[in-house]
């Protein structure tokens, strides 16, 4: 909506829709249809310092538990990091989030579950001369606050192509 990947500022809001594909059985999924919104804003702060905000919420109207009941739900996110550009392939990370949500609890009641996890971490990229770039990354989620004592290793693996015609270097 807002700027490129040349401005200093960037803004891309996304709507989405949730479709209940996960088994709520399993603990991965909400039961029912939602919507999402997504603010997200990343800043350059300094030629080797980027920083990226993001504040959304989630709306489902019929959220389910394994036993049936049914309340509608709401939650929201708030994450933030910091990338500081070692190299234009590698790059240092530390990220921030915050998850609240609302499970359901019996026929329409809710309670709200919240997380906090700061995760430093580190990404880096691999470029071929058509275009492809694969950015393996590693991360350690530390718990704080509701989420104090727990730890975790988050593994990241991506495939970027480039869209239309790529001049070989």
């Amino acid at each position: 909506m807002l700027g490129s990947g040349e401005s200093r500022v960037a803004f891309a809001p996304r709507l989405s829709v949730q479709l209940p594909t996960g088994s709520v059985a399993d603990g991965r999924g909400a039961g029912g249809a939602g919507i999402q919104a997504n603010l997200p804003v990343s800043i350059v702060l300094h030629p080797r310092v980027v920083t990226h905000w993001n504040l959304g919420g989630t709306f489902i109207s019929h959220a389910r538990n394994e036993d049936n009941a049914r309340a509608a739900s709401l939650g929201y996110n708030i994450g933030q990091s910091f990338i500081f550009i070692v190299h234009p392939r590698l790059n240092l990370m530390l990220e921030t989030s915050e998850v609240a949500f609302q499970s359901v609890v019996g026929r329409s009641a809710t309670a709200w579950t919240r997380t906090f996890y700061t995760s430093p971490g580190v990404r880096w990229a691999f470029n071929f001369k058509r275009g492809l770039k694969i950015v393996p990354g590693v991360a350690v989620p530390v718990g704080f606050g509701p989420s104090r004592g727990e730890r975790g290793l988050f593994l990241y693996l991506s495939f970027e192509h480039a869209f239309g015609k790529v001049t070989p270097r």
